[in-house]
């Protein structure tokens, strides 16, 4: 196998404060081995990836993404659609540092907008981020204009139930 994945999972010893973080990490980044095996590509990260090297140079991670986001998702698309297979096995990795609710929501802001720099760069399909998809499909209806009215209306309400002892995906 040139490439592996091993799966990440979380340990549930995290202090109130880190609730977002964890959530997040559980609901989207600890996925079963099966559920990978059927999807390799949509739930792997780089954080426990066995690569070789030669792929490795080949591929390499986008030198312009120098802030937090996306640049894994970015990497494993490539090696995607330069149809490199994602061999995966049951040999999960603990993500020991979980943020703090409050910073990780200043690192999803931060995400978002090299979420949007890939997509105007052209350098990330939008459909390959759940979030660029309600975008598309949001776009295509012509409802962005609703979204952004929500956002403005209730975003700082949104923001406090993220950061406070029990938020809610």
């Amino acid at each position: 196998h040139d490439i592996i994945f091993g799966g990440l999972d979380y340990s549930p010893n995290i202090t109130r404060s880190q609730n977002l973080r964890w959530l997040f990490g559980i609901y989207r980044e600890a996925t079963p081995l099966e559920k990978r095996i059927k999807k390799p590509y949509e739930n792997s990260f780089t954080s426990n990836i066995l690569i070789k090297r030669n792929i490795f140079n080949t591929i390499q991670f986008e030198s312009s993404i120098t802030n937090y986001g996306y640049e894994d998702v970015l990497f494993i698309k490539n090696l995607e659609r330069q149809q490199y297979n994602i061999h995966q096995i049951a040999n999960e990795v603990y993500h020991l540092h979980v943020d703090k609710s409050a910073d990780y929501l200043d690192k999803v802001k931060i995400a978002m907008k090299n979420l949007i720099y890939l997509d105007e760069a052209n350098l990330l399909d939008v459909r390959s981020a759940k979030l660029s998809k309600v975008h598309n499909k949001l776009n295509n209806v012509k409802l962005t204009f609703l979204m952004r009215w929500f956002y403005l209306m209730f975003n700082g309400p949104m923001e406090m139930k993220l950061v406070s002892d029990s938020p809610s995906l």
